[in-house]
């Protein structure tokens, strides 16, 4: 038991540092996108917020709630919020895999998305481009948390219903004090007597002797068990 608490304490510990790296990126993000905001606001009054903006402040922010699910559901030891941080991740995986094939084996990749007025997403790609192996190695770091944090997730949902599971069984074991006709037997709280029908009876026919003997002392006989002596 103490070599799967330990084991427990371990991922748990190790879930809440990889799921620090995507709270990281998410609040990075949002701050990117308040400096877009206060770019747009200074030097493009006469256009609309473009659409990269809100993308990176849906990102961030799914990316720290995320996070945060994360962290609640290790320290609650919630299953319902592990299994809703596991959908969570997993979807984030998947979107980017998705986004990473088609920037990879697509040439034209960016003509997918609209245009941007501000010029923004451009300015973000000539930055990326300028800095590719800083942003490779956070990607791939990033890739990484959130792969470790999806398996460690599933793991620990898996232990902690099985640690459930035992203790449920665990406690079905045992015989609990006072419960009725357990293997065929009563089972009585200690020192209680049970008064049934056959008590009532010997407590009255003792009861009768007694009586009719003090009756019959009191026309001066003796004799035992309630009857008159007999004389010689």
């Amino acid at each position: 038991m103490s070599m799967d608490r330990s084991s427990r304490f371990c991922m748990r510990t190790t879930l809440k540092l990889a799921n620090s790296i995507m709270l990281l990126a998410g609040i990075a993000i949002l701050m990117y996108s308040v400096w877009i905001i206060v770019v747009c606001l200074r030097d493009y009054q006469k256009h609309h917020f473009p659409w990269f903006l809100w993308v990176c402040i849906g990102t961030g922010a799914i990316f720290c709630f995320t996070a945060f699910i994360g962290h609640i559901a290790v320290a609650r030891r919630n299953n319902c919020l592990l299994s809703l941080y596991i959908l969570a991740v997993f979807l984030l995986l998947l979107a980017e895999i998705l986004v990473t094939a088609d920037v990879f084996l697509n040439d034209d990749w960016d003509k997918d998305f609209p245009k941007d007025p501000t010029h923004r997403f451009d300015d973000f790609v000539d930055f990326a481009d300028d800095n590719e192996k800083i942003f490779s190695f956070l990607a791939i770091l990033l890739l990484f948390s959130q792969v470790v944090s999806f398996i460690l997730a599933m793991i620990l949902r898996t232990m902690h219903h099985n640690h459930r599971s035992f203790l449920e069984d665990e406690n079905d074991d045992q015989i609990p004090v006072g419960a009725p006709y357990v293997l065929g037997h009563p089972q009585y709280p200690p020192e209680t007597h049970v008064h049934g029908a056959g008590d009532a009876l010997l407590e009255k026919d003792s009861y009768k002797p007694h009586q009719e003997k003090g009756v019959w002392s009191m026309f001066g006989g003796g004799g035992t068990a309630g009857y008159p002596p007999i004389h010689p």
